[in-house]
């Protein structure tokens, strides 16, 4: 008599807690000539920090991209006054 025998291995669901790591982001104002882009749109920083990330934005960052510091600060972005500000965040 020949019997083979099979595991079927029983599916389940088990809740994961992710562990989620806060990002933060600067962005400094441009200082080239001619530069005129800026790395995030106000679009972009609230999907950022609706994530649950932070975002510093210099203070007339995006003026030459035509954002407003009203915009970033409506997305959620604090802004900084200076450079260092924005890199000590």
């Amino acid at each position: 008599m020949n019997v083979s025998y099979s595991y079927n291995p029983l599916e389940e669901t088990l809740e994961y807690a992710h562990k989620k790591k806060e990002l933060f982001i600067g962005i400094p104002k441009e200082t080239s000539f001619h530069e005129n882009r800026v790395p995030l749109t106000p679009q972009a920083v609230a999907v950022l920090v609706n994530n649950g990330n932070r975002v510093v934005v210099e203070h007339q960052a995006g003026v030459a991209s035509s954002f407003t510091d009203n915009d970033y600060s409506e997305a959620g972005a604090k802004i900084a006054h200076g450079k260092q500000e924005v890199f000590e965040s």
